[in-house]
């Protein structure tokens, strides 16, 4: 007796699997990130978002963009109190201290001309 296996069934793999376990670890630090949420229910929310998404997605591949250069860099001179530059190189990938401190000095001019020119954008979580 065989059984066929259709195109659209996919039998999940260890690395499948494997995948699927850094998946949830990902979301649920997110949802911690993001909504300040703590315990068994973050575990819980990544976990179930990690079925539906393999149910909706599964054995696709997506491509997620990064973040935009500009978005990082505003994060970065955000992040950035003068003493902790070893922290926000690490964090960001950042390999040179010059280049953290010039990411920083182009960020305050910018900073700068917007105020100069009125207009002023403040996404920082409170």
């Amino acid at each position: 007796m065989t059984t066929e296996i259709h195109e659209s069934e996919h039998r999940p793999t260890a690395k499948d699997e494997n995948d699927a376990m850094l998946l949830q670890g990902e979301l649920a630090d997110a949802l911690r990130t993001c909504t300040g949420l703590t315990g068994g229910v973050v575990n819980d929310w990544a976990r179930d978002l990690v079925e539906y998404l393999r149910q909706r997605l599964g054995a696709q591949r997506i491509y997620i963009p990064a973040p935009s250069k500009a978005q990082r860099d505003a994060a970065i001179a955000r992040d950035y109190d003068g003493t902790n530059a070893a922290a926000v190189m690490k964090r960001y990938g950042i390999r040179s201290r010059q280049r953290l401190h010039q990411i920083v000095e182009e960020q305050r001019r910018h900073s700068q001309d917007r105020l100069k020119s009125g207009i002023q954008v403040s996404c920082q979580k409170t």
